[in-house]
């Protein structure tokens, strides 16, 4: 419910700037020439390095069809992907061109898809896939960018799929584990630093051994 109120809070917000603000306020997309030669991407008006809001509508609509800001030429702010209809599809935060903050994506039904933090250009924390139902599908641990901790993935009713672990410098480490979907364990492999230190017999539907190690 939480997401569904986020979206709709969202919606809100772009249709008092679309009734209540200027048509002239920002750029439009059209209006300028985006340099993708440089990194990060840079945006001019008129050959001039270009700050403020950039806009974009669906055709025919006064929908919003793209929204983000730009300082000195590069994303500096909120960015923001809407579906025809204005329901948000993706939404991030940058810095100086630089992913800076909270990124996410969304199903057409407007259920969160993906959400993941970035910290100067790094994932940095959880990162959270859900399935278009609303279940959680996977969830990763970042920091500074290297895949850490324990990594969980889910079958679309819910139940544990696979569980990975990683050490802080993103090796393999402790219990690998495949299950079935009715839960029985179908695989367990055990790490240490990196290396196999041993695999468990392979186990089918019902928990009898159908490959032996």
């Amino acid at each position: 419910m939480r997401k569904y109120k986020a979206v709709f809070l969202c919606n809100v917000l772009v249709s008092i700037c679309l009734f209540g603000c200027s048509y002239e306020e920002g750029v439009a997309l059209s209006d300028l020439t985006i340099d993708e030669n440089t990194s990060p991407v840079i945006h001019l008006l008129e050959d001039d390095l270009y700050s403020g809001r950039v806009f974009q509508y669906e055709n025919d609509t006064e929908l919003l069809s793209l929204e983000f800001y730009l300082l000195d030429g590069v994303y500096n702010g909120s960015y923001a992907q809407y579906y025809p209809g204005g329901l948000l599809k993706y939404t991030a935060y940058f810095d100086k061109g630089i992913l800076n903050g909270l990124e996410e994506y969304y199903f057409e039904n407007g259920q969160l898809k993906e959400s993941v933090n970035y910290v100067k250009g790094n994932f940095n924390g959880k990162r959270m896939v859900y399935w278009s139902n609303g279940i959680l599908k996977e969830q990763n641990s970042f920091s500074n960018g290297v895949l850490g901790g324990e990594n969980l993935f889910y079958f679309s009713d819910g139940k544990l799929r696979k569980r990975l672990k990683f050490d802080t410098s993103g090796k393999r480490d402790g219990k690998w584990e495949d299950f079935h979907p009715n839960g029985q364990l179908k695989l367990r492999v055990v790490y240490k630093n990196g290396t196999l230190l041993s695999t468990s017999d392979t186990f089918d539907f019902h928990g009898n051994v159908i490959v032996s190690q």
